[in-house]
C-alpha cells in the first residue's frame, strides 16, 4: 500500500504519538508511507530524527486550498492510494484535495468526543462524500458521530494503542531527590495537556480535599498548554503549592510514571485516554472519570477506579481509598497491567491496516 499521513498539529500530544507509531510501523513492514506535517513542528523533527519519510507543508487553516492542491499533486506524484488525516485541519485539507485528485481514499482520525453538528464546517467535513471513512479511537466517539448523522458504514472504532515495552528499561532512581519529594510521601500523578476538557480545576479541587486528610501526599501534573499558568496561580491561591509540582512538557515521561504511586485522569471529556494506558503498562493503579472512552479502558474496581466527571469529592474519595489501602493499590496495578495488553500498538496498527485494505477493495 501507498499511504500519505497528514498531521497539521503544532504540538506533540497523544494524537501525534499515534500517527507516528502508525507511520513508523508501516515503513518497517515495507509499505510506502509518507508523513506530511508542518515545517518545524515536533512531528517533522521526530520523523527526521527517526529517518522516516517526511515532507513539510505549511497548512494555514481549514480553507488552505493552496496546500490542498499541493497535497493532491504530491499524492499523484507518489501514486498514493490513501490520505490518512490525523487531525481536524488535516481532514479538511485532504477532503479539499479531492477537487484535483478524485481517486484518493480519504480517512480521518477522530480522537475527541465532541459533537460535530456545529459549526457547519464540522458537519460538512464528517458527512460529505469526499471523506471515505472516519477511524474513532473509542466506541464512545463512534456513537457521537452516529448521533450526529454520519453514515454507519463510514465510521470505525480502532482503539489507540501504546508501546507496552516503552518504559521497561527506564531507570527511576533519583527522581524524588530531583523534585524534592519526601521519601514517605505518596505521589499522585497525571500526564495531560493543560486544556479545558482535561478539567484540571476538578483535579485541583480534589487535591485540596485529599490534603485536608493526608499531608504526606505530593501531586505532580506533567504537561503544557494554555491553562498551565492559570492552574499554577490557582494552586497558589488554594495554599497547596508546596504539595503540587508542575514539570511542564517532558520527554522523560517514563521516569515520572515509574515514580508515581497512583495515576489520575480527571477529564470531563476524553476521546480515550492513552496516558491511562501508559500508566497501566508500568503497573500503576489508575483512577479515571466516567467521561468519553475512559470506561472502555477501566473496569471499575477491577482494573482501576471510575468516578463521575466534575465531582471533586468523589475523585478525592477514590484517591484517599488508594492512599489508605496499599494492598488495593498493588491489586489494581497488577490487574490493570494484565488488561492493558488489548491496547497494544500492534493491535491498533493491525486493525487500521485492515480498514485500509477494505476501503481499497471497495468498488
Amino acid at each position: 500500500m501507498n499511504i500519505i499521513h497528514i498531521d497539521a498539529g503544532k504540538e506533540w500530544r497523544g494524537g501525534q504519538q499515534q500517527a507516528f507509531y502508525l507511520h513508523e510501523t508501516l515503513v518497517q513492514k515495507g509499505h510506502d508511507s509518507l508523513m506530511v506535517s508542518l515545517p518545524n513542528a515536533p512531528m517533522t523533527e521526530r520523523c527526521r530524527q527517526a529517518g522516516l519519510p517526511q515532507i513539510s507543508l505549511p497548512i494555514r487553516g481549514e480553507f488552505d486550498l493552496r496546500s490542498a492542491r499541493s497535497l493532491a499533486e504530491l499524492a499523484k506524484n507518489k501514486n498514493a492510494q490513501i490520505l490518512h488525516a490525523h487531525c481536524s485541519h488535516s481532514l479538511s485539507i485532504a477532503a479539499w484535495s479531492k477537487m484535483w485528485r478524485r481517486n484518493s481514499v480519504v480517512i480521518g482520525a477522530r480522537r475527541v468526543d465532541f459533537h460535530v453538528r456545529k459549526p457547519l464546517l464540522g458537519a460538512w467535513k464528517y458527512n460529505n462524500s469526499r471523506v471515505n471513512a472516519i477511524i474513532c479511537v473509542s466506541e464512545k466517539i463512534r456513537q457521537v458521530l452516529l448521533a450526529d448523522g454520519v453514515r454507519p458504514d463510514k465510521v470505525f472504532t480502532v482503539y489507540s494503542g501504546v508501546d507496552l515495552q516503552k518504559f521497561v528499561s527506564v531507570n527511576p532512581a533519583g527522581w524524588r531527590t530531583e523534585w524534592n519529594i519526601p521519601a514517605e510521601n505518596i505521589v499522585i500523578g497525571t500526564v495531560a495537556a493543560f486544556a479545558g476538557h482535561k478539567d484540571y480545576p476538578n483535579l485541583l479541587a480534589a487535591a485540596r480535599i485529599v490534603l485536608d486528610r493526608h499531608r504526606k501526599v505530593s501531586f505532580c501534573a506533567v504537561g503544557d498548554g494554555a491553562l498551565l499558568a492559570p492552574m499554577q496561580r490557582q494552586v497558589e491561591q488554594m495554599g497547596i503549592r508546596a504539595n503540587f509540582i508542575f514539570p511542564g512538557y517532558r520527554k522523560d515521561v517514563g521516569r515520572f510514571l515509574k515514580n508515581f504511586d497512583i495515576f489520575v485522569l480527571a477529564s470531563k471529556k476524553e476521546g480515550l485516554g492513552t496516558s491511562l494506558l501508559d500508566a497501566q503498562a508500568v503497573g500503576l493503579p489508575v483512577i479515571g472519570t466516567q467521561a468519553g472512552g475512559i470506561p472502555e479502558i477501566i473496569d471499575d474496581q477491577k482494573t482501576g477506579l471510575l468516578v463521575p466527571p466534575q465531582n471533586p469529592k468523589k475523585l478525592a474519595d477514590a484517591i484517599v481509598m488508594l492512599i489508605d489501602d496499599a494492598v488495593l493499590r498493588k491489586k489494581l496495578g497488577r490487574t490493570g497491567q494484565q488488561a492493558v495488553s488489548r491496547f497494544s500498538i500492534e493491535n491498533t496498527i493491525q486493525k487500521t491496516v485492515a480498514i485500509y485494505e477494505r476501503l481499497l477493495t471497495q468498488d
